[in-house]
């Protein structure tokens, strides 16, 4: 549509059809208008207006309009979802001796993750939500498809009941009740029931889930968040959240009271306890007491692939030595300051990476502490940072390092036929019909089972300068201190 004029571009449907796929796309095009028409034809809402704000009553009324819009696309798009992971293209992995249904999932949300441009987890947890509503919970997309409910919603309802997963006809019961009320609550009014009525159907249960929950406890991975701060997220049982809680809370105090004039607040001193922790950690070897006599908690630190644990950042040598202001980067993490980079830099053991001047592509990887195999191994993690697949960010040092042409059909072992791949990913490649090129080092192309092709760039390491930059502005000449004529 056209801003200026509200003219409306149409596409022939006979056009529509002559594309690839065309007439099913056609088909579900026509039945989602239709149910816009439906919804454009509700019947509209008795209010008494002062005709003074009528024009302001007419945009809330719009935006209801769309709202109940947007949540009819999401029931057509969670169905679609739904029907994709359940195609024999990704539901049939019991030939490669995969017998888990979740891999119809997996499959699925890759293509999904590689066409909406959605993180790996986020398409996976999109595809997942789709065939558990359309399987369990099919009252759910009726009332998403009738505008009642937001995917919101329909994803809290999903979430809030799935501890009853095991009982399907008492879920569908409790939801059906709580969808009586869903399209008139807030989410959190909405959840406050929910969690209540999980609890009045299922009290015996409840221990049970208890101990099931306990199975999920987990450390995340930093989140990285604005101007160099990341976040972490720590699910515990709730009894040891607390121990945890208290005790890092109770040295903060003690520093405070050890030194009233430290001007940081109890939150900073907290964070700073923890930081210290693994910073501490790094620098010894162990988590904990590294005495051998210590009879309190100790960890000793792993290594992988033969390499400590340790803090990578990566530091143009010209903003190392002072001579420019270029951004570091912080391994697993992204960009940070010139100022946090050096920082860094300076406690740390160097490494020289070689880059092109005009690409910043890593040319030539300098070590003194490998034997070959490991040198490749760091050459290729250097050179491309994360996962391969075109939405994945997983670190390079935490994936499979997977040959691009097959080492049982004569691909060779060398950084030109090698790219760190997340083990999910990786599964996609050997075993889910997608196959991957890498026509120079470090550029990859990925092709779907479904012939969909996504390209991934190479990793820009270091500076890189223009190929032809523009000429800097010169002033202007100096007046003619003695014009013509002479």
């Amino acid at each position: 549509m056209n801003e200026a004029t509200d003219t409306v571009v149409r596409v022939p449907a006979e056009v529509l059809a002559s594309r690839p796929h065309g007439v099913e796309v056609a088909a579900r095009l026509a039945d989602l208008l239709e149910a816009m028409e439906r919804a454009a034809a509700d019947p509209p809402v008795q209010r008494d207006t002062d005709p003074a704000v009528a024009a302001e009553a007419d945009l809330v009324d719009e935006i209801s309009f769309w709202e109940r819009a947007k949540s009819r696309a999401d029931a057509r798009q969670v169905k679609a979802m739904a029907a994709l992971a359940a195609s024999p293209m990704f539901a049939g992995c019991a030939e490669h001796g995969h017998n888990d249904p979740t891999h119809g999932v997996r499959g699925a949300a890759s293509v999904v993750s590689a066409e909406l441009r959605n993180s790996p987890g986020l398409a996976r947890s999109r595809v997942a939500l789709a065939c558990e509503l359309t399987e369990q919970l099919p009252a759910v997309v009726d009332a998403l498809a009738a505008g009642s409910i937001d995917l919101y919603k329909a994803r809290l309802l999903t979430e809030e009941t799935r501890p009853l997963a095991e009982h399907p006809g008492l879920r569908r019961t409790v939801v059906d009740r709580l969808l009586v009320k869903a399209g008139r609550q807030t989410s959190a009014q909405l959840r406050a029931a929910a969690r209540k009525a999980v609890l009045a159907a299922d009290p015996a249960g409840a221990t049970e889930r208890h101990q099931r929950a306990r199975k999920e406890r987990a450390l995340y991975a930093p989140w990285p968040e604005p101007d160099g701060m990341a976040s972490m997220w720590l699910r515990l049982p709730a009894e040891d959240a607390l121990a945890f809680f208290l005790a890092v809370a109770a040295a903060a105090r003690q520093v405070k009271t050890n030194n009233p004039k430290d001007p940081r607040t109890l939150e900073q001193i907290r964070a700073d306890i923890i930081a210290e922790l693994g910073w501490s950690a790094l620098s010894t070897g162990h988590l904990g007491c590294c005495n051998q006599d210590c009879h309190h908690v100790s960890h000793k630190l792993g290594e992988q692939r033969g390499k400590p644990a340790h803090v990578g950042v990566t530091v143009p040598f010209s903003t190392l030595f002072g001579m420019d202001e270029q951004p570091g980067d912080l391994h697993g993490y992204g960009p940070i300051t010139p100022d946090v980079a050096r920082k860094l830099a300076a406690d740390g053991t160097w490494r020289r990476l070689l880059t092109d001047p005009v690409s910043g592509a890593l040319r030539d990887y300098g070590t003194t502490r490998y034997t070959a195999p490991p040198e490749l191994a760091e050459l290729i993690i250097a050179r491309d940072r994360t996962c391969r697949f075109p939405t994945c960010t997983w670190p390079a040092e935490a994936c499979d390092l997977d040959h691009t042409v097959p080492f049982s059909q004569g691909g060779a072992t060398a950084d030109s036929n090698f790219g760190p791949v997340h083990r999910g990913h990786h599964n996609d490649h050997t075993h889910h019909g997608w196959q991957v090129e890498q026509p120079e080092d470090g550029r990859f192309v990925w092709t779907a089972p479904t012939g969909h092709r996504y390209e991934v760039d190479r990793e820009v390491i270091g500076p890189f300068l223009d190929e032809d930059p523009e000429p800097k502005p010169q002033p202007p000449p100096e007046a003619d201190p003695d014009p013509p004529p002479f």
